[in-house]
């Protein structure tokens, strides 16, 4: 094998489009309601026009928080609040672990990440279950 064999591709530099900066104006828009009114909101980033390099401005301009989650259901995903208290940074990912949505959401706590009232009920239901019986408390 030589150089020759290896297959090589030329891809474009991608510079950024100004989309980010945009985006923060609509960032800050989402907070002030939430912040005013409790309104959550969400842009989500897989829709628009942006290329590699507005993501990664965009990133930049919001940093990285301290509050990190994952959650796998169907697929995983993946939550990070930015160094602005209630953005959050979303990537959604299939089961091959290709991104399938990347978005903003702008709320104290994604939806996602809350649990269901269902299944606290199927917790609260398990957990009386699993405490000893009176019988079992006396023995001990």
């Amino acid at each position: 094998m030589s150089l020759s064999d290896i297959p090589v591709t030329v891809e474009p530099l991608q510079r950024p489009t100004g989309m980010a900066h945009a985006l923060l104006r609509e960032i800050a828009d989402h907070l002030a309601e939430l912040d005013s009114t409790g309104t959550a909101g969400a842009i989500d980033l897989s829709s628009l026009p942006m290329n590699s390099a507005d993501i990664e401005e965009l990133k930049a301009l919001l940093g990285r928080g301290e509050v990190e989650v994952g959650v796998d259901t169907v697929g995983r995903s993946e939550f990070y609040e930015t160094t602005y208290t209630g953005v959050w940074w979303a990537s959604h990912y299939g089961d091959d672990g290709s991104k399938l949505t990347e978005r903003i959401e702008i709320t104290a706590v994604p939806e996602m990440i809350k649990s269901h009232p269902d299944d606290i009920r199927n917790a609260h239901q398990r957990l009386r279950d699993a405490l000893p019986t009176d019988d079992q408390e006396t023995r001990q």
